[in-house]
């Protein structure tokens, strides 16, 4: 019968490594050459494929542009270089880019992310559309009406009272 402090690997023992069980020495101590070596795993992270990041910005792209649809005022931004700067120029940078990756995936043609690349680039195309209507779309800005017209503009003070007298009494009628 063995000690309870040996192991016999006979009986069962398993090392944690999924190997055979060391061989323990009548001291306990595992001795050098019959000591298992395990691999050390270390994880990695894999890259994001193409048509998936073509999908995401698809997505993106096209709730950016039916954002800019919907809400007139997010089409012109005043900047100091330039008054009313279409934004609708400046945020067509995301479905490019949509499109880009759309095409990197279908070349790249990793297994079951070509449809995602499709995807995309559907979606990034609709984005364009989005935006051509946008802009062709853009109501004029609102001019401020004068408060006088040229009718009453050289009135005199006393004119000018009667005049609104008059236009308060036809209101009430």
């Amino acid at each position: 019968m063995s000690a309870p402090q040996d192991p016999n690997p006979d009986e069962g023992w398993k090392s944690l490594g999924g190997g055979p069980a060391p061989r323990h020495t009548t001291a306990g101590i595992v001795a050098p050459e019959d000591a298992v070596t395990e691999e050390k795993v270390y994880g990695r992270r894999e890259p994001t494929p193409p048509g998936t990041i073509s999908a995401r910005v698809g997505v993106i792209a096209f709730l950016v542009m039916a954002a800019l649809y919907v809400f007139t005022d997010l089409r012109a931004a005043d900047t100091p270089w330039q008054r009313g700067l279409s934004m609708v120029y400046v945020l067509s940078l995301i479905p490019a880019f949509g499109v880009l990756w759309g095409l990197i995936g279908l070349v790249k043609r990793q297994p079951g992310d070509a449809p995602r690349a499709a995807l995309g680039i559907v979606l990034s195309l609709a984005a364009f559309g989005l935006a051509y209507v946008a802009l062709t779309t853009t109501p004029p800005r609102d001019e401020v009406a004068p408060v006088i017209s040229g009718d009453r503009i050289e009135m005199a003070p006393k004119d000018l009272s009667t005049w609104r007298e008059e236009k308060l009494r036809l209101e009430k009628k």
